[in-house]
């Protein structure tokens, strides 16, 4: 567990399916949330439209970095790059499966 402490980290979050509709994200703004992003280097959000979750961006707004949203792969793979987070294949592969032909 110290070790993780000690260590910088990123997060990929898959929200293609994640709907909230406007009345629940309005009546949700007035949580207070906190937490411990002392090390995270950034966070990316594969999305179906660049839309969606855009009521998340308030609890950003103290942070050095938002979530850079990516509608695909090769969208991911630059983030890794932009980031030096080292995506392997079988990673990527989670999210976008290679398709059967």
């Amino acid at each position: 567990m110290q070790r993780m402490r000690q260590s910088t980290w990123a997060i990929v979050a898959d929200l293609r399916d994640w709907y909230v509709d406007d009345a629940t994200a309005q009546q949700n703004t007035h949580y207070s949330l906190h937490l411990d992003r002392r090390n995270q280097i950034s966070e990316c959000w594969i999305v179906r439209d660049t839309s969606q979750a855009k009521h998340l961006d308030p609890f950003f707004k103290d942070l050095d970095f938002g979530p850079q949203q990516v509608l695909d792969q090769p969208q991911l793979k630059t983030w890794g790059k932009q980031t030096g987070i080292d995506l392997t294949p079988s990673f990527e592969n989670l999210f976008f499966p290679a398709s059967k032909t």
